[in-house]
């Protein structure tokens, strides 16, 4: 039988529910939560221990219960919870409402948008209408009729 290195395992599992669980609730697109996240899952007593008895090599190392995982889980849920509030910040998923009176006159904002009414406009007018480019000449080849019908004389 091998022996299973319970110290390795642990840190795999508790690294684990760290990532699970920002992901779950969407923190992963913050650097700041991702980073106290990730001094919180250092600085757990659980993860300390793993780390000074895989590094000593010496005793043995009990695999986590998944009681204590997920009493670790919902402690850093709540520690990060707190620091999202502190910290104000939003889910990267909402949208945005932008006013064309706040920008002022003569913004960029506005000139796309007239550009769509104006068009939808004319499309309610004219329903079949396409806006056609410029006009363009075709491309000949490189080998056009001129230059063949010289070759075929020689």
């Amino acid at each position: 039988k091998k022996s299973v290195d319970g110290a390795k395992l642990a840190l795999e599992l508790l690294e684990a529910s760290t990532t699970q669980l920002l992901r779950r609730k969407g923190w992963f697109r913050d650097v700041r939560l991702r980073r106290s996240a990730d001094a919180y899952l250092r600085s757990s007593k659980l993860f300390q221990k793993a780390s000074a008895r895989q590094l000593g090599k010496s005793g043995t190392f009990d695999k986590p219960s998944p009681t204590e995982l997920s009493a670790f889980e919902e402690e850093l849920c709540t520690h990060l919870e707190g620091l999202r509030n502190k910290l104000g910040s939003v889910p990267m998923n909402e949208t945005r409402e932008i006013s064309l009176k706040s920008a002022g006159p003569g913004q960029v904002i506005g000139a796309k948008l007239k550009g769509l009414k104006q068009r939808a406009a004319e499309l309610e007018k004219k329903p079949r209408s396409v806006i056609k480019g410029a006009v363009r000449k075709k491309r000949r080849p490189l080998g056009s009729k001129k230059s063949k019908e010289a070759g075929e004389d020689d």
